[in-house]
C-alpha cells in the first residue's frame, strides 16, 4: 500500500491530463476544420463528443472497476486516454472522430474513478483533497485552452501537414506526421500509464 502523499501525486498528474486534452478542441476549430474541410455542424458534433461521453459513460464506470480492479481500470483508462490522442492525429477524418471518441471515453472513466479513490483513501480528509483535484482540473483546462496555438506555432504551424494561407490539398490517410504538441501530449500520457501501472495498488 502506497501513501497517501503518493496516492495524492498520481492524481494530480492524472487530473492535469483530464481537462486539456478536451478543452484544446475549442481554440484550434479554424485549424482543424480548415485540415479536415469541416463544415461547423460536424465541428460541433466533435465538440460534443466529450459531453456525451461523460454523461453516458459514467454508469458504468463503477461496475467496470468492481469487476476488473481499480489498478486495471485505472490502467486501462489511461491507455485509452494516450491511444485517443495518437489516432485523432491521424490526418484522416474519421480517425479525428474515433481519436475523439476513445479519448473522451477514457477521461470519463477517470471523472468517475478518481473522486471514488479520494473518497476511499483519503476518507478523513475527502473536501481537502477533492478541492486540490478540482483546481488541478481546472489549472489543466486553462493550459489545455491557452498552450494549444502558442503551441501549434512553435511546431511550424502544423496539424500532420503542411497548412498555409490558401489550402490546396486536404488530408487524406496515411499521413501521420504529428505536431511536437502533440508529440509531448501523447509521451505524458503513456509516461503516467507506465508510473500508475507500477505504482498503484489500492
Amino acid at each position: 500500500m502506497h501513501s497517501q502523499k503518493q496516492i495524492l501525486l498520481m492524481i494530480v498528474l492524472a487530473a492535469l491530463v483530464m481537462r486539456g486534452p478536451i478543452n484544446a478542441v475549442g481554440p484550434m476549430a479554424p485549424v482543424v476544420r480548415d485540415v479536415f474541410d469541416l463544415p461547423w455542424e460536424a465541428f460541433g458534433v466533435l465538440a460534443g463528443i466529450p459531453t456525451m461521453a461523460f454523461g453516458l459513460c459514467s454508469l458504468a464506470v463503477l461496475p467496470l472497476v468492481a469487476g476488473f480492479g481499480s489498478r486495471t481500470f485505472a490502467v486501462a483508462a489511461l491507455t485509452g486516454a494516450a491511444l485517443g490522442s495518437f489516432v485523432r492525429c491521424i490526418e484522416w477524418m474519421p480517425a479525428l472522430f474515433l481519436g475523439t471518441l476513445i479519448l473522451s471515453v477514457s477521461i470519463a472513466g477517470l471523472n468517475v474513478w478518481v473522486p471514488s479513490v479520494i473518497k476511499v483513501v483519503f476518507h478523513d480528509r475527502q473536501s481537502q483533497v477533492m478541492g486540490v483535484y478540482t483546481a488541478v482540473l481546472s489549472i489543466s483546462g486553462l493550459l489545455g485552452t491557452a498552450s494549444v496555438m502558442p503551441a501549434l506555432e512553435a511546431g511550424g504551424g502544423n496539424y500532420g501537414c503542411q497548412i498555409t494561407t490558401e489550402i490546396d490539398q486536404y488530408p487524406h490517410p496515411g499521413n501521420f506526421q504529428l505536431t511536437q504538441f502533440r508529440q509531448h501530449i501523447i509521451l505524458r500520457q503513456i509516461l503516467q500509464t507506465i508510473c500508475w501501472h507500477e505504482s498503484i495498488s489500492i
